[in-house]
């Protein structure tokens, strides 16, 4: 009987748990463009994104926007620490963005600086366009 009330009483408080952490989740308001203190453009794409800088970790989190003509579908994206004559010291490996509809994708890239870096910046690696449809007979 104890083992019972015991195993109700833990599901309970773990669907308490399961609730409030999917409130959280969801409460997070999206930042918009120009919520973001960072700012970089592509051709087609403008790039925002704060930054958390620690002593051993940077980490971008932003938002890619792609204008709303553009056939552009995917893109990867780098952070680059930069270091005070404007060189790169350190990268990312590209970081794959997908667009499967909207104009905005969000992102998150976690660098490990080398040392001598004086700023961080995300650029576009490259990006691609969705494949153009053929009609037949030409």
């Amino acid at each position: 009987m104890r083992r019972a009330s015991w195993r109700r009483g833990c599901s309970g408080v773990v669907a308490c748990l399961v609730f409030l952490l999917a409130g959280c989740a969801t409460s997070t308001p999206t930042l918009s463009p120009a919520d973001y203190p960072f700012h970089g453009e592509a051709p087609q794409i403008a790039i925002h994104w704060q930054l958390t800088v620690d002593s051993n970790r940077v980490v971008a989190d932003g938002v890619i926007e792609r204008e709303r003509e553009t056939q552009i579908r995917e893109a990867w994206l780098q952070l680059l620490g930069i270091d005070a004559t404007g060189g790169i010291v350190s990268f990312t490996a590209p970081v794959y963005v997908l667009w499967r509809s909207g104009t905005l994708q969000p992102f998150t890239i976690a660098l490990t600086p080398r040392g001598g870096e004086q700023r961080y910046e995300v650029r576009v690696y490259s990006f691609e366009f969705a494949p153009q449809l053929q009609q037949h007979g030409q």
